[in-house]
């Protein structure tokens, strides 16, 4: 997309399908509450774009580092949404069906082995859907 001295800046779409078939057991609580998992095929999609730029400081020059900053937006559709059934009364999670979603965060090669990355996640939905999620992490290649 664009390139500076020290920095590369690019824009990456994105789009994944996901299947989740996933089954659990139903389950008797001690007080006789009967508990049964009621969403056991659902289709996401997720539809979007990510900014970043790579490149280094010129502190870093000849350090083999590189850092990416980035902002990152998606649309996250689901064909079902999360419900358990307690005795005869059937309770769904409201606002999933179609999702905002907006991360920021930073990806960093501290060298040739070690990588680190942090970011944030605001997703929102309808019904006053809202999730907060944060990430860090580290990874080192032998």
């Amino acid at each position: 997309m664009g390139e500076s001295e020290r920095a590369s800046y690019w824009f990456q779409p994105k789009a994944q399908v996901i299947w989740m078939g996933v089954t659990a057991d139903n389950h008797t609580e001690d007080n006789g509450t009967r508990v049964k998992f009621d969403t056991d095929k659902n289709v996401q999609t997720r539809v979007g774009a990510r900014f970043y730029a790579n490149g280094h400081s010129q502190l870093d020059d000849g350090k083999n580092r590189e850092f990416e900053p980035f902002i990152e937006a998606n649309w996250i559709h689901n064909t079902s949404n999360y419900a358990v059934v307690m005795n005869e009364t059937k309770n769904k999670q409201k606002g999933t069906r179609d999702i905002g979603e907006v991360k920021v965060g930073i990806e960093g090669k501290l060298n040739n082995n070690l990588t680190s990355w942090v970011n944030v996640a605001q997703q929102f939905g309808s019904n006053s859907y809202t999730d907060t999620q944060g990430m860090v992490g580290i990874k080192y290649s032998f």
